[in-house]
């Protein structure tokens, strides 16, 4: 029972990322959609740098959490994050994490100005 729950969490936390990765990077574009996105870029910004100066740049408490029950699972989490896992998994290939880390940071900072410019507007 307790390893069908973790199945169901596990889902629930891949949901969960693509969602929020979704929302960060798109969710701008919607008018319904721009005062939760840049809420979320916020928080997803807090969370990278003020929760990354204890446990490093980047850090995700969603992808910890994530992680978490992944090694519970017996998998092995997502040792260069959840985007670096998405690409490994949709490529085949193994990305390089700081490259990886460096185009999701510019990514979430051209979608957090888009959101700034049409929250302004």
């Amino acid at each position: 029972m307790v390893h069908a729950g973790l199945i169901l969490l596990n889902w629930t936390f891949h949901a969960v990322h693509i969602g929020i990765l979704l929302l960060n990077t798109f969710g701008w574009l919607f008018p319904s959609t721009q005062t939760a996105t840049l809420t979320l870029q916020i928080l997803t910004l807090m969370s990278w740098f003020g929760l990354g100066c204890i446990y490093g740049f980047g850090y995700c408490c969603v992808t910890d959490w994530h992680s978490r029950i992944q090694k519970h699972l017996g998998q092995s989490g997502f040792p260069g994050g959840y985007i670096k896992f998405l690409v490994d998994r949709m490529t085949g290939m193994n990305a390089d994490p700081a490259t990886t880390d460096r185009i999701t940071a510019v990514v979430l900072l051209i979608a957090v100005l888009c959101s700034i410019s049409k929250t302004l507007v």
